[in-house]
């Protein structure tokens, strides 16, 4: 009996650290995956600024951007944006 307690122990032990790597490959997975994500938005928001920015000359108060005040909509969409296949979801009824 004594010996099936032990290595019942050692196989618990064993597990337990198998679960802690893979939580922290996990999480890091996670993190990295997030990060690019960050990355693929900024340069989203890079591209329609300079959209605006050669339509208007100037660039949009991010602020203000898709804002509503009084139920008036401030979605300034640049018209560069669509012909360059990029979309806003929170305008989208928004010309």
């Amino acid at each position: 009996m004594r010996f099936y307690t032990v290595r019942l122990i050692y196989i618990s032990g064993i597990i337990g650290v198998i679960a802690f790597v893979l939580y922290s490959a996990y999480k890091s997975f996670i993190i990295r995956g997030f990060q690019a994500e960050a990355r693929i938005y900024t340069a989203y928001i890079g591209v329609l600024q300079e959209a605006f920015y050669l339509e208007e000359q100037r660039f949009v108060a991010m602020e203000n951007y898709g804002a509503h005040r009084d139920g008036d909509s401030l979605c300034q969409r640049p018209k560069g944006a669509l012909r360059l296949g990029f979309r806003l979801g929170w305008c989208e009824g928004v010309s």
